[in-house]
């Protein structure tokens, strides 16, 4: 009868160690596909962060050409002043200031259709930028959610009587009262 009892106990051991390494082979896994999740996350991320550094330097490279832009408009309004002031000047030199106009008008319209291109891009930027960010929030949230560790504990009830706690070596200890403690945590 105690080899019995012995014996079923020993099945249960074997059964609950046969369960443990069935977890932590599943925990195992777990722990690689969540890592693979992890680095898929940062490549996100750092492609959202390359991407914003490249549409906000286009942004400010359109900047750039907004100011020139409204500079050429001051030196064309400039010009326009002389040229009413030119009426009485002589024939060439007026003729010689309507082409600098001439010259400065076109100049001028390039450079406000260059703008217009470039606003227009950017409009188109500042989306890209906006998409960019929230999917870096994402990736963000996804990579803190990811690396955040979980702890599992199962506990196994065995009703037997015996009042000394036995360390099993493999992450389990038998209390007095009988339940098996398992510790399970990341390393």
């Amino acid at each position: 009868m105690a080899k019995q009892q012995e014996r079923e106990k020993l099945r249960k051991e074997i059964q609950a160690r046969e369960q443990a390494e069935k977890k932590q082979q599943e925990y195992a896994e777990r722990i690689k596909v969540m890592q693979e999740e992890i680095e898929r996350r940062q490549r996100d991320l750092l492609e959202a962060q390359d991407t914003i550094r490249r549409l906000e330097e286009q942004l400010r490279q359109l900047q750039l050409s907004k100011e020139d832009m409204e500079k050429k408009q001051r030196e064309l309004e400039e010009l326009y002043t002389k040229l009413a002031e030119s009426k009485m000047l002589e024939e060439e030199e007026r003729l010689k200031l309507e082409e600098e106009v001439r010259i400065k008008q076109e100049e001028f319209e390039r450079v406000q259709q260059e703008v217009q291109q470039k606003d227009e891009e950017t409009r188109r930027l500042q989306e890209e930028v906006e998409e960019a960010r929230r999917r870096q929030e994402t990736a963000a949230a996804a990579l803190i959610a990811a690396a955040t560790p979980q702890h599992i504990h199962v506990k196994e009830n065995d009703h037997e009587e015996n009042d000394d706690e036995l360390m099993n070596g493999d992450g389990t200890s038998q209390m007095s009262d009988g339940t098996v403690n398992w510790w399970w945590w990341w390393w």
